[in-house]
């Protein structure tokens, strides 16, 4: 199992990988604030897609074709885990050369977009002193990886449901 839960979780976390430094790299600029987030959990949901690969090569290779929920479930999370722990790893390093201005950049944007919406001049100020208080916390190392680690964990968790779900199968004589 251990090598089948290294293999495909590398390679799904080399997609996410990819995607976030073609993204916040490559592709940076003014749209990324705004259409960022939707763009990085399409990736991230393509990225898992290699999820659904590694239970069935679990299934057909270790277990003759035949796999419980559970034991698919297993499999489908720790693959989801490897490759969240490589997304982590991909943007402590971004933000760290590439960004590491992100959060004043991040705060400046959702003030300014409350200011162009209308907001409250008491709301505005509030947000900006969330963000602040945000900003501290994000400067810490740790943080920021336990932060960054909850992003693609989600979307890897639902989608290691459905796979188990989907590839589950019980022996032909039961």
């Amino acid at each position: 199992m251990k090598n089948i839960v290294l293999k495909f979780g590398f390679l799904s976390g080399g997609l996410m990988a990819l995607l976030l430094v073609l993204t916040f790299v490559l592709l940076r600029g003014p749209w990324l604030f705004e259409y960022g987030a939707p763009v990085g959990y399409v990736g991230m949901v393509l990225a898992f897609s290699v999820v659904f690969i590694g239970v069935k090569s679990y299934r057909d290779t270790v277990h003759q074709g035949n796999i419980s929920f559970g034991k698919a479930l297993q499999v489908g999370l720790l693959i989801a885990v490897v490759s969240s722990l490589c997304y982590v790893v991909t943007w402590l390093v971004v933000h760290g050369f590439f960004f590491p201005d992100f959060m004043d950049q991040y705060a400046t944007h959702a003030v300014d977009k409350l200011r162009r919406s209308g907001a409250t001049e008491a709301a505005i100020q509030k947000t900006a002193e969330e963000m602040n208080q945000f900003k501290g916390y994000y400067a810490n190392p740790f943080f920021r990886a336990a932060v960054t680690f909850v992003e693609p964990l989600p979307v890897g968790i639902v989608v290691s449901l459905l796979t188990a779900l989907i590839l589950k199968r019980k022996p032909a004589n039961q």
